[in-house]
């Protein structure tokens, strides 16, 4: 079920990327550092058979590149 959930998160990333002006991703293992560096860790400390690299955080990955998350009205 998480798969929508980073499928969005992905496109996020890479609209984040765009407005900073830096360009895409340059390799899957890049994505992968990516989405480790702005997840929230979950269950036990560092990555576990239960949560992975922990929970998704939107408001960290959008941080990251120091932009607003993107609300629609």
């Amino acid at each position: 079920m998480a798969t929508p959930y980073m499928a969005g998160a992905c496109a996020i990333a890479i609209e984040c990327r765009r407005r900073m002006g830096s360009g895409e991703f340059s390799s899957l293992a890049e994505y992968d550092d990516f989405i480790e560096r702005s997840s929230k860790d979950a269950g036990k400390e560092g990555k576990d058979d239960e949560y992975g690299h922990g929970v998704l955080s939107l408001e960290s990955m959008c941080q990251i590149f120091n932009t607003a998350i993107p609300l629609r009205k």
